[in-house]
């Protein structure tokens, strides 16, 4: 597909949605320095909103059913005329995506649809791993394309990573829509209750359960900041910032004695200026730890 100014417009729609819809993704990755780079994680992006969207607020699956027909005639070469589809089409075109993922990820949203009562550890990070690990696995192409195969498991830690800090510190809201992602046996271990959690409750044994979630995503964390240098020098910072934001949220939560009820905890400014500059300085004596 030829670099078009509607094929332009299409992608700026998609930096639209990106922006609009996650300040902290969009602060991470609009600085990427290559335009193709950065256009494309916009339109994966977008592609992945619109499918949650519609599997998380619709009554039933028709439109979702209609989107995933959409995206088989993309795969088809005959995209459906609007923005999401040419814009990721032309991804396709010119990234070694690979369509398992991308329908590894549409099975996640049919399941998270269906509300499953998450039962172990095992089953949370499975669920992880479909709706998110699988939003990971699709952007290395795109910022790693020479070692996109040997960063296939670090786009899934990313991935996963991020959805456990989005499930902990959205406890309270999901709890008000009637969804648990806790496990429920991580939950009678610590006398946590389905209640206790709709009541806004920070019981006793609450904070041992967060943390035993928490430091599953942390320990993805070490293991992505260990992967940085296979990165392209322009994709680094996206991948360091997105670490460094997330870590923050989880200390953020922690200083707020884990009161995820109240409001749902989002870095201020001056939270995000501070792990920029942490980035900078990581950079400055290579990425080690953070």
């Amino acid at each position: 597909m030829r670099w078009t100014g509607r094929l332009r417009m299409d992608y700026a729609k998609c930096e639209r949605i990106m922006r609009k819809r996650s300040v902290d993704f969009h602060l991470a990755f609009h600085t990427l320095k290559d335009v193709r780079k950065r256009r494309s994680v916009a339109a994966i992006y977008a592609f992945c909103r619109m499918a949650d969207d519609l599997s998380d607020k619709q009554s039933d699956m028709t439109l979702f059913d209609s989107f995933e027909q959409d995206f088989f005639s993309m795969l088809k070469k005959n995209p459906v005329n609007s923005y999401v589809w040419r814009a990721l089409s032309d991804v396709f075109d010119h990234h070694a995506m690979e369509e398992d993922v991308f329908f590894t990820f549409l099975k996640g949203q049919r399941i998270d649809h269906e509300r499953i009562r998450i039962q172990t550890i095992d089953q949370l990070l499975s669920y992880c791993e479909d709706v998110a690990g699988t939003v990971g696995k699709m952007l290395v192409p795109v910022l790693a394309p020479k070692n996109a195969v040997e960063l296939k498991s670090c786009g899934e830690d990313l991935g996963v990573s991020m959805q456990l800090v989005d499930i902990l510190r959205d406890i309270g809201e999901d709890a008000k829509e009637d969804r648990v992602y806790l496990p429920a046996e991580k939950m009678t271990q610590f006398d946590v209750r389905v209640s206790d959690l709709k009541e806004k409750k920070v019981v006793t044994g609450f904070k041992s359960l967060f943390e035993e979630i928490a430091v599953l995503a942390e320990e993805r964390f070490e293991r992505i900041l260990r992967h940085v240098p296979l990165f392209p020098i322009d994709s680094r910072r996206s991948i360091v910032l997105s670490v460094l934001f997330y870590k923050e949220i989880l200390d953020a939560i922690r200083e707020q004695n884990y009161d995820v009820f109240s409001k749902r905890i989002e870095l201020s400014p001056s939270q995000k200026m501070k792990m920029t500059l942490k980035y900078h300085r990581l950079f400055a004596h290579g990425v080690k730890h953070a």
